[in-house]
Parts: C-alpha cells; structure tokens; sequence
C-alpha cells in the first residue's frame, strides 16, 4: 500500500520489478491475454492502440462510459505496462491466449479475433491432437421438449425465479427455485460420475473422477454446495466428519472470509491455501488428491489443470462460446 501519495513510475517498477533489480529492454509475456484490454472511451470506431513504439502490445477496444467493473480491472495489468515501458522499456511483449479474440463485454463485438494474431490453433485441431477434452453435451432427459433442456438449462431454471433474486440470502425463495430446478439434472449427472468413478477403482485409478458445478453466484454456491456435501445427491460426495473433504466449495466469497480471518493463520496464507486445495485437486501424491466434487462461481478459469474432471454443470448463463 502506497503512504506518501501517488506512487511515481520510477517507485512503481522497483517495487513490481525488485526480483530483476534495475534491469530494463524487458520480454514480457501475457498469458490468457484475452483478459486484458485498453479501453478507450469516445463515439467514434475503435482506434488502434499502442503500449509504447515497439512492444507490440495493442488493444483495439471501444466501450461506453459506465463500464462494468470487471473492464475497469481489465486494464489494470496494461496500464502497469505503460508505466513500466516509459521506465524500463519494454523491447517485445508477445500475448498468448488459446481464444485470441473478443470476450463478452469488452467494448467489442463478441468473437472478433484480435488483429495480431500469428498463429491460430483451433478447437477442432486441439481435440484431434488430444490437448484438450472431448466435450460430450448431455441430452438425455425426459422433459418431451424440443430441445432438451440440460442443454441450455439456466435458461429453464430462470424462468421459475422470483423477479427480485436474492443476494446472499441463503433461505430466499429464489435459492430453494434454483435448488429444485437442478435436482434432475444433478441425479442424472451424478450417477453418470458414479458409474465413471467404479470403473476407475476397479483399474485402481490414484485419483477419483471429479465433478464441477459453476454457479451463478456465491448464494447459489453455498446452497448447491450444502446439498451435495450433506450426502443429498450421493452419499459418495458426502463430507465425514473427521476425514478429508471430498467436496469443496471455492468462490470470492469463502476468499474474503480466508482474507478476514483472525486465528494465528494470516489472511494470505489463509488465501492461499484455498487456492492450493484447488491447484492440487487430482494431482497425485497431493494432500488433496481425493477431492471428487467442486462447487465454483468464477474461480476455475482458463488454465486450471485438472486432467480427472469427467463432468461438469454449468448453473449460470453461459453467454460465451469461449467458457466451452
């Protein structure tokens, strides 16, 4: 935390750079750029714009005035750029994403790739290399709808909601709607992740399979979360007393509580090992290799590496093509 007024440029660097002392001409490198955009705030088109001559970095991003706060935290890393390129300079800065184009509410139209691409490496292409998993979207239902509905579920469960949601009540009418529009949908997908983790322990697979719930929000999260770790879906996914949790939750929410606490464990450690808990999940020989169910809201993002998750149920509005 800054004390003595606005930190300069200078103080800035030494401060994010200490580990590479007064070094300078500097190689950065974006990972999942797509997160980080500039934005420009005027009527007229897009302009191009640039991070410094020579860096390479540009973002070419037009949103109105009133942006959601996720785009202000969007520029946060290429402005700290800025500040470090007109002290230290930056020679190159290369951005690597594997869904190099627009997100939802970055000032542009939804899927437009960015301008600087040099290499594009398609979905289809990575399936067929085996980088990634096989998507499987589940249409087995007995609703008699057109289109069944566990494809595009929340757009069923919203229908039935209070106009008014509730926000952090955990005993709204809206939570316990949410609650008994999903039960179906979670039997069904449940017993699909029990028969995938008997065939696992009948080839003594080290880690369980895993199933995912992204949430809506951390209310949902909580509930959903209660329901499940009670032993209410299956009693394979319940938490006992005394043993390692095998379903957890983690969302902003259960951070800032960490980040709050007062027991002897400081708030970043407590943090952290939250964040541990998730970065291990499935790894062998980690502390919790046992985990078999996780309940999110936004924390598992591109980039979270758990080669056993086998299911997942998307309890949100997906608008973008880019979450699947």
């Amino acid at each position: 935390m800054v004390q003595l007024g606005p930190e300069s440029d200078t103080a800035f660097c030494s401060r994010v750079l200490r580990d590479l002392g007064p070094k300078g001409n500097l190689l950065v490198v974006n990972d999942e750029s797509h997160h980080a955009y500039r934005i420009q705030y005027n009527p007229e088109p897009p302009m191009l714009q640039m991070l410094g001559e020579g860096t390479g970095v540009r973002r070419k991003v037009r949103v109105e005035r009133g942006t959601s706060e996720e785009n202000k935290e969007a520029t946060v890393w290429v402005g700290g750029l800025d500040r470090i390129h007109r002290v230290r300079g930056i020679h190159l800065c290369l951005d690597l994403s594997a869904t190099p184009y627009y997100i939802s509410g970055s000032g542009r139209e939804e899927g437009i790739p960015f301008d600087w691409i040099v290499s594009d490496f398609d979905l289809v292409g990575a399936i067929e290399s085996g980088l990634v998993k096989v998507p499987r979207i589940p249409i087995d239902d007995n609703s008699g709808d057109l289109s069944p509905r566990y494809f595009n579920l929340w757009e069923h469960i919203k229908v039935t909601l209070p106009k008014k949601m509730t926000k952090g009540d955990q005993s709204g009418d809206a939570l316990m709607q949410i609650l008994i529009g999903v039960e179906g949908t979670l039997a069904t997908l449940a017993s699909e992740w029990k028969k995938t983790l008997d065939t696992w322990e009948e080839a003594a697979r080290v880690t369980p399979p895993v199933l995912i719930l992204v949430c809506n929000d951390t209310a949902t999260a909580s509930v959903i979360h209660r329901y499940i770790a009670d032993g209410k879906l299956l009693p394979e996914l319940k938490n006992q007393i005394g043993q390692p949790e095998v379903t957890i939750r983690i969302d902003s929410r259960l951070l800032e509580q960490a980040e709050s606490r007062n027991d002897g464990e400081s708030r970043t450690d407590a943090a952290e090992r939250l964040r541990e808990v998730l970065a291990t999940v499935g790894k062998p020989g980690a502390p919790d290799k046992q985990i078999r169910c996780v309940v999110s809201v936004g924390m598992l993002t591109e980039g979270w590496d758990a080669q056993n998750v086998t299911h997942i149920l998307g309890l949100r509005a997906f608008t973008s093509q880019l979450l699947w």
